[in-house]
Parts: C-alpha cells; sequence; structure tokens
C-alpha cells in the first residue's frame, strides 16, 4: 500500500480489510469506520462499519443475521444509499435487505465497482 494511503483498524478484520482496500483503490472516499450513531439523548442507535463519501457499508462475517433490522437503523439516519456485504450472506437474507431498497452482495469486485466515487 502507497504510503500516502490511510490505513483503517477494526476489530471486525472484514471490516478492517474491506476499508482499507477501498482506501487503496480509492484514496480518500473512506469518512470512517465502525462510526457509533446516537440518538438526541445519547443512546447508540446503529453503527456504520465503513462509512464512505456516497454510501454507507454494513459488513457481516456470517449468514447475516440481524443484517435487515441494522440495514434499516442505517437507512433512516442517513441519506446515504446503504449496502450490506458479507462473503457468506445468505440468498434470503440478500433477498431481504433488497427489499428494504439497499444492495446486498457477496461479491466484493461488485462491491468495488458499486461505490467508485
Amino acid at each position: 500500500m502507497p504510503a500516502n494511503v490511510r490505513r483503517f483498524v477494526s476489530d471486525d478484520p472484514l471490516v478492517a480489510d474491506l476499508a482499507n482496500k477501498i482506501e487503496a483503490r480509492y484514496p480518500g472516499h473512506v469518512a470512517g469506520v465502525n462510526r457509533k450513531i446516537r440518538d438526541a439523548r445519547g443512546r447508540a442507535v446503529t453503527e456504520i462499519d465503513i462509512e464512505l463519501q456516497n454510501a454507507n457499508i454494513q459488513v457481516k462475517s456470517g449468514g447475516g443475521k440481524g443484517l435487515t433490522r441494522q440495514v434499516i437503523k442505517t437507512m433512516t439516519i442517513s441519506e446515504k444509499p446503504t449496502i450490506a456485504f458479507g462473503p457468506n450472506l445468505g440468498m434470503h437474507v440478500q433477498r431481504s435487505v433488497e427489499r428494504q431498497g439497499a444492495l446486498a452482495t457477496t461479491d466484493e469486485n461488485l462491491l468495488l465497482e458499486v461505490i467508485k466515487p
């Protein structure tokens, strides 16, 4: 990775790996990782795994349990499109997310093309 590219860390290795791939391909496109969103009372509402300049990405390492609910929360707090990504997302989870109006994919290359600035 070039010296001028920022490096991101996360307790979730998929989040860090994906954020760093995005940053390497599109320097400056990643606005943050693991950004906690709070309501007016300061209570955590959700967390955006990867915030981009043009979208929010929710990342899941497993089959996607709870992902649709997480996507809905993200969509309600942000005007940016929400994308769900996980290499092992089940087909039912993908369909459920897409019924909410978000993209869901297991294809990292597709994701990297879709988020292109």
